[in-house]
């Protein structure tokens, strides 16, 4: 910078790059450690897993299933079924509510067709309390005879 002027830009853009630089590496760090919060907890759900197995003697193959689940729940669950969302959520008016609700779960909802001839209230309501689920081939949710205490609406599969 050879006048002053150039020499206030010059700050200025430093001080800027400054700014820039360091609220990138602070978001950085924020999602780094989240990642690591979350490796943590599925480690430490996996050696409980392994402990239960281990003194239960669930077979290899049972053991397989039951980390894929719980690996699939895990990596699914950010914020779905937390106190604070529910929270949240009931502050909103219903329409958007029901918006938000329609692109829950990967934008499955209007796909379901129990879900076509209900009104946006009860769609409101209703599917934030939804918890996904992910099967094996060969799974059965239930057999007949079975009384289930849940409802299944499959995406796929039969």
């Amino acid at each position: 910078p050879f006048t002053r002027w150039e020499f206030v830009v010059t700050i200025i853009w430093i001080t800027c790059g400054i700014f820039f630089y360091s609220f990138t590496i602070g978001s950085l760090a924020s999602f780094i450690s989240g990642m690591d919060t979350r490796k943590q907890k599925l480690q430490e759900k996996t050696a409980f897993l392994n402990d239960f197995c281990t003194e239960a003697k669930i077979s290899l193959i049972l053991r397989h299933r039951l980390r894929k689940h719980l690996e699939y729940q895990v990596n699914r669950s950010f914020l779905a079924g937390t106190d604070k969302l529910h929270a949240i959520f009931h502050e909103l008016p219903v329409n958007l509510r029901y918006k938000i609700a329609l692109n829950m779960h990967q934008g499955v909802i209007p796909e379901i067709a129990f879900f076509e001839a209900q009104d946006k209230t009860f769609i409101a309501e209703i599917v934030p309390h939804l918890k996904p689920m992910h099967a094996q081939r060969g799974d059965y949710l239930c057999r007949e005879g079975d009384h289930p205490d849940f409802i299944f609406f499959l995406i796929s599969g039969r």
